[in-house]
């Protein structure tokens, strides 16, 4: 409904922070210290309340990358989904996840919302009530998800955004608007290359190409995720229902998106030296 998407709209307003009650409770907590401070504690609290508390989260996945994660010895939140009981069309989950974001600060957000409704195939259907209802569903998870992603850059921490690179969401304002931004990268990869596979007519297991695009403020991710087929190999059709199973990462996918973030600490550690 209108009303449903004018409620998102505000929900999103990238200057909204807490609640009163929240802001009170910091003013109390802040009028509790000391007014003689050592030179130097004020940039070490500051340093403190902007640090992560977990290195990485996932927004519209069951946990992928955040398994993988675990080995790494990363600090892993949580994988928001459907799956996993946030239903990111209600109101109440969309202001619960924006605040579970706020208090744990994930170093790196991995979004990947649904692209059913963007879809090559999708395209092709004749325009319905029902298309018209999973096209607007589409258009509302995406704008969350960028307005994620813009929040976890303005805060000076990192997302990789992930569709197919055919997905027509890519032409809209919102993914536009974040492609915009200063120091935000596209790259593109193929999963065949990352070990993504599917069966044959004849049960044979196939490289599945399935290129997909990223959009993300890590400059060391290109070398990691913007890997495209070598063609040295064949591909099966990603068709006939084979595109479902395709929506899962290969592991391969999950642990350069891991490495990406051990990256950042080296890069980190380099700055700060």
């Amino acid at each position: 409904s209108r009303s449903s998407a004018a409620g998102l709209g505000q929900e999103l307003h990238p200057g909204k922070r807490g609640t009163l009650e929240e802001a009170a409770e910091a003013a109390a907590k802040l009028a509790k210290r000391p007014m003689h401070v050592k030179e130097g504690e004020d940039d070490e609290l500051m340093r403190l309340s902007q640090e992560s508390m977990v290195d990485i989260a996932e927004v519209f996945s069951r946990p992928r990358v955040t398994v993988e994660a675990k080995k790494f010895g990363l600090k892993v939140g949580e994988a928001i989904d459907l799956a996993t009981g946030w239903d990111l069309m209600k109101s109440g989950d969309r202001k619960r996840c924006l605040q579970w974001i706020r208090q744990y600060k994930p170093k790196v957000i991995i979004l990947s919302p649904p692209c059913t409704a963007f879809s090559n195939i999708q395209s092709m259907n004749k325009w319905s009530a029902k298309r018209e209802r999973e096209f607007w569903i589409g258009s509302q998870l995406l704008k969350f998800a960028a307005a994620v992603a813009k929040e976890q850059h303005q805060e000076g921490r990192h997302f990789i955004f992930e569709h197919p690179s055919s997905a027509s969401s890519w032409q809209t304002k919102c993914m536009q608007s974040l492609a915009e931004l200063p120091g935000v990268y596209e790259i593109i990869g193929d999963q065949c290359m990352f070990g993504l596979t599917t069966r044959s007519s004849s049960g044979e297991k196939k490289s599945a190409k399935k290129r997909i695009k990223f959009l993300t403020n890590i400059p060391e991710a290109k070398a990691e995720l913007g890997i495209t087929c070598d063609n040295s190999h064949e591909h099966e059709p990603l068709t006939g229902g084979k595109a479902k199973k395709a929506e899962e990462y290969p592991d391969k996918l999950c642990k350069a998106m891991c490495r990406i973030i051990c990256l950042l600490y080296t890069s980190d550690a380099a700055d700060e030296g």
